[in-house]
């Protein structure tokens, strides 16, 4: 059998959009990008998913039905396709339609497959027994066809948030599967996002599992038609992951950008000067209107954590396609790869704002003091007696097992969600340290730089005259309602050198990862 590219994404499509019940597809010309990418987003949403977007619950039900859906991406020349599950289906679902797609759709021989499993490595990454078992349940695959893999076929978002193992499935093109030495390019891949690890050592099983089946058209197709020589051997769908993401598959920033074009995105920690970002934004683009990101914070206490992150992205890529620009949006997102690809592919300017990590800790309890509608204000305000403890506990954080009292996570955990967003050569990092001048503990020079560096980014210039103009407007405590309130050193006069050391000591990571002394 010799099938094309289109043929097996046509075919992907057609069987796993028969057996999960709905596919969301364009024509496949509406599917390709500017940069070859191939979308076709849906998610296993209910009718909350989208509130506020539509202009009734039948429009809503209409484009977003509450059943079974399938989620398809590819990217471009590599040739990436994806199916998703948030628990409609799971292991023993997923690993008999790949392989029946492989065997009987496809048509590949049995008998030049093999499949590789996670065998274990210690006990925060737990051996992969029930993929193994149902594997061997498969018809036609040989006993020695099933292998054991290595530490790449364990999968984690980072150093902790959710992990799991991955099922490998490889292709023999010049013997037989049970020769292991043979090449064996990789064809396609499960993963299992079954755990989630906190604080790098707790080792914690997901409420809602999700798998993901990736098949690799490009290398199928390269297969089929023997024109490979050797070259897919060893890529792996790792490979491609890595290379659909590298640098030259990146949207080219135009530096003469049309103002009323710009997409603009500011993704901030909390506490860390938002609203003066987005007031000098707004005088840069003061055409431009501005829409929150973030997913609603009822369903925060309704959902599990990975329920609620899956539905923010979902959230969040609805806003972006649907917002005309000029728009700025705003979100204190924690780093995920499907809302950077969403970001890329809608060519959104992306900026990234931190600040002192001392200097948040004292803003949210600050925060938490004045909110009486905060699920922590009552324990902040009867229980802990001081400034100080109230600041000791911003930073460690409550055990998550305490019912007696509100979830805090520790300071460390919280900002290691961000960390990802510094490692990213086409998002602007600032730091509020940079943006005030010296009536907030920072210096006019760098403040006008980095008015520079963001305009810069956006693709536009200014006079002098104007940037003048812009920071004396952007950065005036009178037209903003929080601005006045932060200032740079009041941390220093919070944090007692005890304090300091205790931070250190249980936060030092940050100060060191976020470059801050």
């Amino acid at each position: 059998m010799n099938l094309s590219r289109d043929q097996i994404i046509s075919a992907f499509e057609q069987y796993y959009g028969r057996l999960l019940g709905h596919v969301a597809t364009d024509t496949p010309a509406d599917m390709v990008d500017g940069q070859g990418r191939y979308h076709a987003y849906a998610e296993n949403d209910d009718a909350r998913v989208m509130p506020g977007l539509f202009s009734s619950a039948e429009q809503l039900q209409a484009e977003y039905p509450p059943r079974k859906r399938l989620f398809m991406q590819g990217a471009g020349s590599a040739g990436l396709l994806v199916a998703r599950s948030s628990g409609d289906y799971y292991r023993p679902d997923a690993i008999p339609m790949l392989w029946h797609f492989l065997c009987n759709e496809l048509k590949l021989p049995a008998d030049r497959l093999e499949v590789r499993v996670f065998p274990g490595e210690g006990q925060q990454m737990p051996a992969d027994h029930d993929s193994a078992a149902l594997w061997k349940n498969q018809k036609g695959l040989k006993e020695d066809s099933l292998r054991q893999a290595g530490p790449e076929n364990w999968w984690r978002e980072s150093d902790q948030g959710r992990c799991g193992p991955c099922c490998s499935v490889h292709y023999h093109e010049r013997g037989d599967s049970a020769d292991p030495g043979a090449a064996a390019p990789e064809i396609a891949r499960l993963t299992f996002a079954q755990y989630e690890m906190l604080h790098g050592t707790r080792l914690i099983p997901l409420g809602t599992r999700e798998v993901e089946t990736a098949v690799d058209a490009a290398a199928l197709a390269e297969l089929f038609s023997g024109s490979n020589n050797g070259t897919i051997a060893g890529r792996g769908i790792r490979g491609i992951r890595a290379a659909s993401t590298a640098a030259d598959n990146r949207p080219e920033v135009s530096m003469a950008a049309d103002p009323d074009s710009l997409r603009v995105a500011v993704i901030s920690i909390p506490k860390s000067g938002t609203n003066l970002l987005m007031s000098l934004l707004k005088r840069i683009l003061p055409e431009a209107r501005t829409v929150d990101l973030m997913y609603p914070e009822v369903y925060r206490n309704t959902e599990s954590r990975r329920d609620f992150a899956i539905r923010s992205n979902v959230y969040a890529r609805r806003l972006i396609e649907i917002t005309p620009p000029p728009v700025i949006f705003h979100a204190h997102s924690t780093f995920t790869d499907s809302l950077l690809t969403t970001l890329w592919e809608f060519d959104v300017r992306t900026l990234f704002l931190m600040r002192d990590p001392r200097a948040v800790a004292v803003s949210f309890v600050d925060y938490v003091m004045k909110n009486e509608s905060h699920p922590a204000h009552r324990y902040f305000h009867d229980v802990l007696p001081d400034f100080e403890s109230r600041l000791r506990v911003a930073i460690t954080g409550t055990d998550p097992d305490d019912s007696s009292k509100p979830f805090i996570p520790d300071l460390e955990s919280a900002w290691k969600r961000y960390e990802r967003w510094l490692r990213q050569p086409d998002v602007l990092q600032l730091r509020y340290e940079g943006l005030v001048d010296e009536r907030f503990g920072g210096w006019a020079g760098r403040q006008r730089e980095n008015l520079q560096r963001i305009v810069e980014h956006l693709g536009l210039s200014f006079t002098d005259g104007e940037l003048d103009i812009l920071l004396r407007e952007g950065t005036d405590p009178n037209r903003s309602v929080t601005f006045h309130k932060g200032g740079n050193e009041r941390w220093r006069e919070a944090f007692s050198s005890q304090l300091q050391d205790f931070f250190r000591e249980n936060a030092g990571r940050v100060l060191e990862k976020y470059r801050y002394k």
